[in-house]
């Protein structure tokens, strides 16, 4: 049985995490690194 994926509206909470936490500007690389860390797949 395969892994059920993440909504976007959790893939969205998951990165507006990232960015109140830190406080801090990412540019796309960063903030790709950073969102595969929290279980974020950017790019599907």
């Amino acid at each position: 049985m395969g892994r059920k994926g993440v909504s976007l509206q959790e893939k969205r909470e998951r990165i507006l995490r990232i960015y109140h936490e830190s406080k801090d500007v990412f540019n796309l690389k960063k903030l790709e690194k950073l969102g595969s860390k929290a279980g974020v797949v950017l790019r599907t």
